[in-house]
Parts: structure tokens; C-alpha cells; sequence
């Protein structure tokens, strides 16, 4: 297996998707007994150097805090956008993806034990005025996320806005979903995104902006946080390891620089 993934000559992030999947195939083979042992763990992927427009891609993917901070501050401090900001909120605080968090409810919160119960997605095939639930993206997707008190505070302060929005608006249409315009139908993911490029503009953020790069910043703080690779991927709910591992390996490799410029500037 060794020869064979040296002689794949593909990117890193690839390798390291084939890799997984040689890694969930040999797991079986041995679960099953076809197999005594997978040779995957002593497989190593030799990577390529990256370059610096490599890098720079990758950093694309995320925002650094103040600036995610910043983009979320003026979201919400806007009447016309402010349920745009919850939710932009939400997704940087725990990961979750758009369809995910589109589709939670107040019944999928446990507020003695500040958890949410991610287990579908929103499925708007009819629209996103009869959206329903649907299944999530993968089994991996279905998952308990531990939330901090800052994000119950957000989510307490979005229920208690679409109650005031329900009282003052007769057009309210109350499907239970938490994150709504301010009819109380479901943010739809392209306006969502039109919005937050359209704000991230204004402020000076000159990165590709998505519902997804609220995810991918999310993953950047854990990996400076140094949190295991594993303990990120079943909060965020990855099955692909992808994504993960290559924004984890720039944070970590940024996080390298910025220890060597604090040495040099300390003279050693």
C-alpha cells in the first residue's frame, strides 16, 4: 500500500481523501475478518511542499477572528440584516452548516445542559416556505454539539426575537424554525451569502465570503486551540477528513511562524 500511494501523484488535499478511503475499506476488511490487520496505519502520504499561492488559497477558506468578529458585530447591528447575523453567528460558534442550522428548531436545544441536537437538514425542494426536514449528509452529521454560554445567548436572543417578530408582523408564518426573515420563513442560503459578501465588502474583508467560511473558521480556532484532529471532526460532523486536515495544517504551520518570529524578536 506504501508503493502504491507513492506512486499517486495527485494534491495533498486528494492523497489525503484517497487515504481515507482506503483507511474506511481495510477497517471493514478487518471488522469483518477478510482481513488480520489494515495496513493503513503504517501508511504515510508524502506530501508536496506547498507554495505560497497554496497557502493562500487555504487561508481564503477562513476568516481570522476579528475579522469574523467584526463582520458578525455589523451584521447585527443592522434592523435589516440582524437575522442574517444570528445565524452567521451561530454557524462561527459551532460549526454547523447552513442546511444544519436552517432546519433546528427550539425543541432540539437542551438548556440545562447547553447542547443541540444536529440530526437533519433543511430539504427545500419545495421551497423555502414548505422546507421540512430532511436527512443530514452523512451519519457522522447526526451528533450532540456542547455549546458555550455565548452561543445559548444568541440562541435565546433569536426565540426571543422571533417572538416580537410574530406579535408585530401578521405575515409571520411560525413553522417553529429558529433561524427565519423576519416572516418566519427559513434564510434562504443564496441571500444568506449575498448579504454576508455584501457586508464583508463594506467592512474591508476582501476574502470569498459563504455560508461555509463561517464552518472553515470555526475549525481554524479549534486547530489553534491545539484540540485533537478527531475531537474537531466529530463536533463539526466531517466523515472526509479533507477540509479538516488541510486547514488544520496551515493554522498549525502559521501558528510555527508566528512562535519563530516571537523567538526572533525576543533575540534567542
Amino acid at each position: 500500500m506504501q508503493n502504491l500511494m507513492n506512486g499517486l501523484d495527485y494534491s495533498n488535499s486528494y492523497l489525503t481523501h484517497i487515504k481515507s478511503i482506503f483507511n474506511s475499506v481495510f477497517d471493514y476488511a478487518e471488522k469483518i475478518n477478510a482481513i488480520e490487520n489494515s495496513p493503513m496505519p503504517k501508511v504515510k502520504i508524502n506530501y508536496k511542499a506547498k507554495s505560497l499561492e497554496d497557502y493562500k488559497s487555504t487561508s481564503e477558506k477562513y476568516l481570522t477572528v476579528d475579522e469574523a468578529e467584526n463582520l458578525i458585530s455589523t451584521l447585527k447591528g443592522s434592523e435589516r440584516v440582524i437575522h442574517c447575523g444570528y445565524l452567521a453567528e451561530f454557524l462561527y460558534l459551532t460549526g454547523a452548516r447552513y442546511n444544519e442550522a436552517a432546519i433546528l428548531t427550539e425543541d432540539d436545544f437542551d438548556f440545562d445542559n447547553n447542547t443541540v441536537y444536529i440530526s437533519g437538514t433543511l430539504d427545500r425542494t419545495k421551497g423555502y416556505k414548505n422546507a421540512i426536514k430532511g436527512p443530514t449528509k452523512t451519519a457522522q452529521s447526526t451528533r450532540v454539539v456542547q455549546l458555550t454560554t455565548r452561543t445559548m445567548n444568541t440562541v435565546k436572543e433569536v426565540i426571543e426575537f422571533n417572538r416580537l417578530m410574530k406579535l408585530a408582523r401578521p405575515a409571520y408564518t411560525d413553522n417553529g424554525f429558529l433561524f427565519t426573515t423576519k416572516n418566519g420563513i427559513p434564510i434562504a442560503n443564496n441571500a444568506f451569502n449575498l448579504t454576508c459578501k455584501r457586508i464583508a465588502k463594506e467592512i474591508g474583508i476582501d476574502k470569498t465570503i459563504s455560508s461555509h467560511i463561517f464552518r472553515h473558521t470555526h475549525i481554524s480556532i479549534l486547530a489553534e486551540n491545539r484540540e485533537p484532529m478527531k475531537a474537531i471532526m466529530q463536533r463539526v460532523g466531517h466523515a472526509d477528513e479533507r477540509i479538516t486536515n488541510e486547514i488544520y495544517t496551515h493554522v498549525t504551520q502559521n501558528m510555527k511562524e508566528t512562535m519563530l518570529h516571537n523567538l526572533e524578536k525576543q533575540g534567542f
